[in-house]
């Protein structure tokens, strides 16, 4: 009975991480929690309660992979307690690690089909998302008062729609895609006939992920089925037939769904149509006198000076400082709320009406306007923003114009200007870091100025390792470094001890798969502050935590009853 409990309070858990809804939230101890998150402690405790016998011996021994999740988490409270700014915050990201390590630990001290019952329940969960990822990047817009419930509105690419299928973004879904998949191709593997689930499977989960136009997601996904057929081809035989053909149905996907859009069609080659969007400001102010936290309402004139509409339109801006940096006082309100822009053919203009909130701080600034349209930040492909120099004080007649200087380092945006300013933040700090999740706040006074996004004027490092760095130092990387790594070292070693082509051997290779699938992406992409995504982290690390026990436990096939528990 506390084996079945075990098994259906995971797969309930799993079967919904894939959907966190913005709202409704409920308010727990202070804090205001998802549903996902509700029903994250929820499981997390009756896994804890289940398994309290095996609790004992874990924790006198933890695993190196549980022991180095734990130290991560010891590392971000340490940086979030010694954080120069929003140490609120950053301990509200120590929660969610902290989260990640109990349900981790929980894994760990359920019995090991839990896991495994579990990944085959998000599997199904995630053939889901990839089915709403196909309709919504078909143009089936019906969706998008379910989709809004997750995300703040929809995202483009040029003129394609980038499917976000129940997650916050893009980016996001592809991950989940990832979770999904690598599970259902390891269940292939132990079908007679391998190919049958595992070739539908992947054209269905792959063509949602192609729809999410993310390349990190295509890459990490690629990737992490090589990782499960090499592993599968030393231990388990003919198992890894399985993933030999998902390869192979990915890249005929690929090459189909490239062909089908086109190069200016698909993000996935370079170019992609963003040449074709490009704007000229017209501030109806040159130059604003205001008060300290005053909320005024500004006028901008916008110019279409490129080849193509835009479809979908925001105007977002930020406030720096007149020497270039941001006003990285987040209560200041250095981020000025998004505005709508209408639709504008090329050359037409279009006059814009938007609500800004000075800094609380008297000082010289610089208010930064840059346009998104159809998924792309402007001002990262080229085109400069608007500057308004601009004096806040407590005085606002006596204010005078001031000369400032904006060259293209100051508010080009891009990757490389991303990792480099993490790279720059953590010499700055370079053994606790900022502090967790501080990274988008700060990013700025070191890279790029405003952030053009759709839906979220500050962008992460897009890069988990560099991220780390950034914002829990040394310390964290090498605890987040070793907490992937020690994982896929239990993975392996789990594989090696298992007799080949049982249960065990392929479940230990799908561990390893999406232990390298996570870190692939975490190298292009920022997961972790993400509750699915800091949650799967905890079920993988926990999964292969599980300390060894003498029986060898198949995987469920479709006509077992749920009494194999």
């Amino acid at each position: 009975m506390s084996r079945r409990l075990c098994v259906g309070a995971l797969s309930a858990l799993l079967l919904v991480l894939p959907f966190e809804a913005r709202r409704p939230t409920l308010p727990v101890f202070g804090l205001e929690m998802t549903v996902l998150e509700v029903v994250a402690a929820v499981a997390t405790a009756a896994l804890l309660f289940l398994g309290r016998e095996r609790l004992g011996p874990i924790l006198r021994r933890p695993p190196l992979p549980l022991a180095l999740l734990a130290s991560y988490v010891a590392a971000s409270a340490l940086s979030a307690a010694t954080a120069p700014m929003n140490r609120v915050l950053a301990a509200k990201f120590v929660l969610r690690m902290a989260a990640s390590a109990v349900l981790a630990l929980a894994v760990a001290a359920a019995p090991r089909d839990a896991a495994r019952r579990g990944l085959t329940a998000l599997a199904a969960a995630c053939a889901i998302v990839a089915a709403l990822a196909i309709l919504e990047g078909a143009g089936v817009f019906a969706l998008d008062p379910f989709l809004d419930r997750f995300r703040a509105g929809a995202y483009w690419i040029g003129t394609s729609r980038r499917a976000t299928a129940g997650s916050e973004n893009p980016n996001l879904a592809a991950a989940m895609l990832l979770y999904g998949l690598v599970p259902a191709v390891g269940a292939a593997a132990l079908q007679r006939a391998p190919g049958r689930l595992a070739v539908p499977l992947t054209a269905l989960f792959g063509l949602g992920l192609l729809f999410t136009y993310s390349r990190g997601g295509l890459a990490a996904l690629t990737v992490a089925l090589v990782v499960l057929g090499l592993a599968l081809h030393f231990r388990a035989r003919a198992g890894a037939r399985a993933p030999v053909l998902s390869v192979l149905a990915l890249v005929a996907v690929t090459i189909a769904f490239g062909v089908a859009k086109g190069p200016r069609g698909s993000r996935l080659y370079a170019g992609g149509g963003a040449p074709s969007h490009a704007v000229t400001y017209a501030p109806g102010e040159a130059f604003l006198s205001l008060a300290p936290r005053e909320v005024r309402q500004v006028q901008l004139t916008l110019t279409n000076t490129g080849t193509a509409a835009w479809s979908v339109a925001s105007l977002g801006c930020t406030w720096r400082r007149a020497e270039g940096t941001l006003a990285t006082d987040w209560q200041a309100t250095s981020v000025c709320p998004a505005t709508r822009v209408p639709r504008a053919a090329p050359a037409e203009t279009v006059n814009v009406r938007a609500e800004i909130r000075a800094p609380a701080a008297e000082g010289h600034y610089l208010l930064v306007w840059d346009l998104s349209a159809d998924g792309w930040a402007l001002s990262s492909r080229g085109v400069a923003p608007a500057t308004v120099p601009s004096v806040v004080s407590r005085d606002p007649a006596s204010a005078r114009p001031f000369s400032y200087s904006a060259p293209p380092e100051t508010w080009r945006r891009g990757r490389a200007e991303l990792w480099r300013a993490a790279v720059a933040m953590w010499r700055e700090h370079p053994l606790t870091g900022i502090g967790p999740d501080n990274f988008r706040w700060a990013h700025a006074a070191n890279a790029s100025g405003p952030s053009g996004d759709t839906h979220e004027t500050l962008i992460p490092a897009n890069n988990l390792f560099l991220e780390a760095a950034a914002t829990t130092g040394t310390l964290g990387l090498l605890a987040l470094v070793g907490t992937l790594s020690a994982t896929a070292r239990a993975a392996w070693r789990s594989l090696q001890a298992a007799p080949p082509g049982t249960a065990d051997a392929v479940w230990a290779a799908v561990l390893l798969a999406l232990t390298v699938g996570v870190a692939v992406h975490g190298t292009v992409d920022t997961l972790l502050g993400f509750t699915a995504h800091y949650l799967f982290l905890g079920l993988v690390v926990g999964a292969a935590s599980a300390p060894d026990r003498p029986r060898n436990i198949s995987l469920p096939g479709p006509g077992d009853s749920a009494s194999a528990c």
